[in-house]
């Protein structure tokens, strides 16, 4: 353990003691006080500093925390704090239809006053707008300063961050929760454990919304949004180098690839007689939708991409002080 470089001071009735901890032959530590320096040690240590992430006190007055740094995009906070509310509403109507009598629900359903419910679905798309705009931000800042970006590091990065803490959700929630829930859920919960004893190693790569392609089996319901964010931010440097380098073409490219998402959508909700929305419906009609629709990163993409072109940090792009798009006045 790497040994303190600071000193501490201790009173033991009327003397005080300095503990030079750099060295342990240096050490003079008075009785009662060698503990305490171990358990600051400790306190200190990677262990220490992990335990503490559980510690209410230090976390409380983190989370209430309003202060704001330089260079912070406040109104991103409005979006994602809206966004988060509609999205768990949604979900509290959606999960008490599937494990529930549905006859109540159909009912409720007509109410108008319910589609801003049971259309909760497209919300997550502020995400999506929310993640192309900050890799936007980054990379093209990168870019601007150096002329290139770190693509090992780029990639790495983003995988080791988003995998380990998923596959510990991959095993409490896909292999463990079967065991101890019970109730009116532990249907949803079982269905899960045998998609992700087939399909586990699909959230590893990120392509749980491709793989099946028949069938919807996903492991970890709501991982299909890891995994388009994921492929999104693959192809992102893409856009982004493209709006760098020639900002004319790199708009051109990036609506063109908006408009063919729209018209697949269109097509495909044509040919396939889906609804004009994919609402919180547990029918396998709705589940369809999910199927060829809701999940897949051709349909999932034009939100993405907006950020992406919302940055405005783009050399040559579009900037906020003269209002042009590409060079173009708006």
């Amino acid at each position: 353990m790497e040994l303190l470089s600071s000193h501490f001071t201790f009173s033991t009735e009327d003397r005080k003691f300095l503990v030079n901890a750099e060295s342990e032959e240096d050490q003079i530590v008075p009785d009662g006080a060698a503990a305490i320096v171990n358990s600051e040690k400790i306190h200190k240590s990677a262990l220490g500093e992990f335990f503490k992430c559980f510690s209410l006190q230090k976390t409380w007055a983190a989370l209430l925390n309003t202060a704001t740094k330089e260079g912070q995009i406040l109104c991103m906070n409005g979006i994602r704090v809206m966004s988060i509310n509609w999205v768990v509403l949604g979900h509290v109507y959606y999960i008490g239809l599937s494990a529930a009598d549905h006859t109540d629900y159909r009912s409720m359903w007509r109410r108008l006053t319910m589609a801003i419910i049971y259309n909760a679905l497209p919300a997550v798309d502020t995400f999506l707008f929310l993640s192309g705009f900050l890799v936007s931000l980054l990379l093209s800042k990168d870019l601007v300063r150096r002329g290139k970006f770190n693509a090992v590091g780029y990639y790495l990065h983003r995988y080791l961050r988003l995998t380990i803490p998923f596959l510990v959700v991959t095993l409490g929630q896909g292999f463990l929760a079967h065991i101890y829930i019970r109730g009116p859920f532990e249907d949803i919960i079982a269905n899960g454990h045998k998609a992700c004893e087939k399909w586990w190693w699909t959230n590893i790569l990120y392509i749980n919304n491709l793989v099946p392609w028949n069938k919807v089996q996903l492991c970890i319901g709501q991982s299909w949004y890891l995994s388009n964010d994921f492929q999104f931010f693959i192809v992102a440097p893409l856009f982004i180098w493209l709006l760098y380098k020639n900002g004319r073409i790199g708009v051109v490219v990036t609506l063109v690839t908006i408009a063919c998402s729209c018209i697949a959508a269109g097509v495909i909700t044509f040919y396939k007689d889906l609804g004009p929305s994919t609402v919180f419906d547990p029918n396998p009609a709705a589940m369809e939708d999910f199927r060829l629709m809701y999940d897949k990163p051709w349909i999932r993409c034009p939100p993405y991409l907006i950020g992406v072109l919302g940055d405005g940090s783009h050399s040559n792009t579009w900037t906020v002080s003269n209002c042009t798009l590409a060079g173009y006045p708006l």
